[in-house]
């Protein structure tokens, strides 16, 4: 078996593969050496997949079945009745994860069939963060969060900031939010939507921004069920896990208190920017 690390935020995983991996960017700037894992993924083949235990929930893309002592993920060939994986986690051991991938399927395993397998959506919710729907740009060492339905500017908002401002953009489309020692922090992850723009960086957060499409810039700061709702509409949450579950709402809550969400209904211009900047400046 090979033996590979990588972290994200806080979460270092631990994977094992029967070959080589062939990784590169995005997924190498997020390896790391001889850290203490939270998490290992063994990875195997197997003859085929057939479903056992009782079925807790399906979607489109899985089936989640139990027995006494596992859980078991199926995932599906493009929404059929065929599984091209199975994941596989004991019940008295969840920092083990043992994922098996039927020979016909595959010639070997590649970094990006790891990485969906993992299901790290999940994995950050355990870990009391949440992977957040947003494009993440760097100002001066800290972050500010574009989030929005997809199609409604994030990326234009942060390309708009790197060419007036000067800011770094971490993440076009998808980021890691958690709180440590009283901070609320963001990560980058490795998987960016369509927008191809990913790094490794964690940064203290300046604030959310809720962006809408507008005639004239208008902006105010959120606060109370506002500010949760944006937060909570731009965390993936788990739909099988109630700890889970509740991880996020305290986490969505814990930033909610602490850092400014900030609802901008704008153009996509220079405009824009410069409100959104003297209104951070005044925070």
């Amino acid at each position: 078996m090979h033996y590979c690390q990588f972290r994200t935020g806080e979460i270092v995983i631990g994977v094992e593969t029967p070959e080589k991996l062939d990784i590169k960017e995005p997924y190498s700037l997020f390896l790391t050496v001889n850290e203490k894992e939270n998490v290992l993924v063994r990875f195997g083949y197997t003859s085929d997949i057939f479903v056992s235990g009782s079925e807790v929930t399906e979607t489109d893309t899985y089936v989640l079945t139990e027995d006494e002592e596992k859980q078991h993920f199926y995932y599906r060939v493009s929404g059929g009745n065929e599984f091209y994986a199975e994941r596989i986690v004991k019940k008295d051991n969840p920092d083990f994860y043992e994922i098996l991938i039927p020979e016909k399927y595959t010639g070997k395993i590649w970094t990006r069939l790891v990485f969906s397998l993992i299901n790290i959506e999940d994995l950050a919710c355990r870990f009391n963060a949440s992977i957040f729907h947003s494009s993440v740009i760097d100002i001066g060492g800290k972050a500010v969060l574009f989030t929005a339905p997809c199609g409604t500017g994030k990326s234009t908002q942060a390309a708009l900031w790197e060419k007036y401002r000067n800011a770094f953009v971490v993440n076009g489309d998808k980021s890691m939010i958690y709180e440590k020692d009283g901070v609320c922090l963001v990560s980058g992850v490795p998987f960016s939507g369509s927008s191809d723009i990913c790094h490794n960086k964690i940064l203290p957060v300046k604030a959310v921004v809720r962006l809408s499409q507008a005639k004239q810039n208008t902006i105010e700061r959120l606060r109370g069920f506002n500010a949760y709702k944006v937060l909570h509409e731009g965390c993936y949450h788990s739909k099988w896990n109630a700890q889970y579950e509740k991880n996020t709402a305290d986490l969505i809550e814990k930033i909610a208190l602490n850092v400014p969400v900030i609802s901008l209904a704008c153009l996509p211009d220079k405009t824009a920017v410069e409100e959104l900047g003297n209104f951070l400046d005044k925070q």
